[in-house]
């Protein structure tokens, strides 16, 4: 080999180095920041165990309870893509069984949250969210927050009420809808509903009665979701 040929391969072999090195350092950032999006990216870095392609759980969740969060994740699937028309996007499911791993990835007490970027949405599932309905309702998050983009949905042009409004109707979740998913008793509203994802976040948690008035925000458009979608999707925001 000669002399030349022989530093090309050390600057390619120290190319390389450096990207790994990159990577892990990425992964160890976002695993501060956002602890349930590196168990995502990388399940056992965060002392999780992968049980399928982009589905991590607590190793503490049994057979059975594997079984029944992948059969969970398919019916989620198909209610959201009989909603749309379409196949939703490849999320990355992160389920916990314990309060404690919920709090080590970053659970504030909901049931489900959905962590959406630019490269795609994670779903970090807390004990309480291991149920179709509810993966449902963060896989709609995932596929809107999708067409719309993530910095309209920080920003509130995608308003928070219609984010989580639509989520509801896709889900068909029976707490707020009845079993025509219709959303139940809408008359007398509200003039407004937090519009930012960081106000509906705080307010939703003192009143879960909020999923509902936003559901029948949603309703009152007398459009399918897929199309109010497409409208969001194409630049429009309701006021």
């Amino acid at each position: 080999m000669s002399k030349v040929m022989r530093k090309a391969m050390g600057w390619w072999r120290w190319g390389l180095a450096s990207l790994a090195a990159l990577a892990v350092a990425g992964v160890l950032a976002i695993g501060f920041t956002y602890p349930a999006i590196a168990a995502g990216l990388c399940a056992s870095c965060l002392g999780m165990e992968r049980i399928a392609p982009r589905v991590s759980v607590e190793p503490a969740m049994s057979a059975a309870g594997r079984k029944r969060l992948l059969a969970h994740v398919a019916q989620a699937r198909s209610k959201v893509a009989a909603v749309w028309g379409a196949q939703p996007p490849a999320v990355r499911w992160v389920a916990c069984v314990s309060i404690n791993c919920d709090r080590r990835l970053g659970g504030l007490g909901a049931s489900a949250v959905t962590l959406s970027t630019p490269l795609g949405s994670t779903v970090h599932l807390s004990p309480g969210g291991l149920n179709a309905t509810i993966m449902a309702h963060e896989l709609a998050h995932a596929t809107l927050h999708g067409m719309v983009g993530v910095r309209r949905q920080m920003s509130g042009d995608l308003p928070a009420w219609m984010d989580e409004g639509m989520a509801v109707l896709v889900s068909g979740d029976r707490r707020f809808l009845d079993e025509n998913d219709t959303p139940l008793n809408c008359l007398h509203l509200p003039d407004a509903l937090p519009r930012s994802p960081f106000v509906w976040g705080p307010a939703s948690g003192k009143n879960t009665d909020l999923y509902r008035q936003a559901a029948c925000r949603v309703f009152s458009y007398q459009k399918p979701v897929a199309r109010l979608a497409q409208k969001l999707a194409d630049g429009w925001s309701p006021e």
